[in-house]
């Protein structure tokens, strides 16, 4: 890509002022996450840590998010709890997306035969549950922990990739191009992956821009209901989970991780639908 099309990408995404206020936060929680370690002003609070002197503070100029019941700043534990939820969100996505793109391909590609049927019947009965609940059942078979968490998350949420490769396959496949391809003898697997694949990565990487959020909340979700990460990992859900108990009083521990989910969530949402549009101009 040339400096010109990166010039006028840029100009029909800011064109979207919410989508460039999205851009600002996913790159501030995302530069957040990556030097957590020289951001956070008391990094050994992620740990083991405890400072019953100073336990329970609300938001002073020591300790600007206050303390938890442990005497734990929560500002170093929040900060810390975007890399885990970046990180969760990472792994889940290097996952499902080639499993659900493989699947999605070969369906579509072969729609009508019997593969098509195996692969897509599993995938609808994947679907048929939601994939938050199919993922606290898979997490309570398992042991509670971030790892398990990913697990079960990326076992709820591949079918959707399926489904929407799938889709697009079918129709591409009847392209004069897909045709041609086939004549001239080229390999199943050059069609799949250097003819139709491509010409669906716009509409995979909307939607994996937009599923982030999704996937963040679902992983704050688990640990909340204490089948993800456990203590003392600095998880979002986690802080949220240990606070709420101390509403009102002691509000600070748990109203600031909710901000923080809140504030990632919307930024990768906002993001996410300035390049759906972006990509949807494209196309046109």
């Amino acid at each position: 890509m040339n400096k010109e099309n990166i010039k006028r990408n840029w100009y029909k995404f800011s064109k979207n002022k919410l989508s460039v206020v999205g851009l600002i936060a996913v790159l501030t929680v995302s530069l957040t996450a990556i030097f957590a370690n020289v951001i956070a002003p008391y990094p050994k609070h992620i740990e083991w840590f405890t400072d019953f002197k100073n336990a329970k503070n609300p938001p002073n100029l020591q300790n600007l998010f206050g303390t938890d019941l442990m005497g734990r700043d929560v500002l170093s534990r929040t900060i810390f709890g975007f890399r885990y939820s970046l990180l969760m969100t990472v792994v889940v996505l290097i996952f499902i997306v080639p499993v659900g793109t493989i699947l999605g391909l070969i369906a579509g590609y072969y729609s009508g035969t019997r593969v098509d049927t195996g692969i897509m019947r599993i995938t609808d009965i994947f679907l048929a549950v939601p994939s938050l609940l199919l993922a606290m059942v898979v997490c309570a078979f398992l042991r509670p922990n971030i790892v398990n968490s990913m697990i079960a998350m990326a076992i709820a949420w591949w079918p959707w990739y399926t489904r929407l490769i799938y889709g697009l396959t079918s129709s591409i496949k009847n392209e004069y191009f897909i045709q041609a391809a086939e004549i001239m003898g080229k390999p199943t697997y050059q069609i799949l992956f250097r003819e139709i694949l491509p010409n669906c990565f716009s509409q995979l990487f909307t939607k994996m821009t937009l599923e982030v959020g999704w996937i963040i909340l679902a992983g704050a979700t688990l640990s909340f209901l204490g089948l993800g990460a456990q203590p003392p990992t600095p998880d979002l859900g986690t802080m949220v989970s240990e606070g709420y108990k101390y509403l009102p009083e002691y509000w600070w521990m748990t109203i600031f991780p909710c901000l923080a989910i809140v504030f990632t969530i919307l930024g990768f949402n906002l993001m996410g639908d300035g390049v759906r549009d972006l990509l949807s101009a494209e196309e046109y």
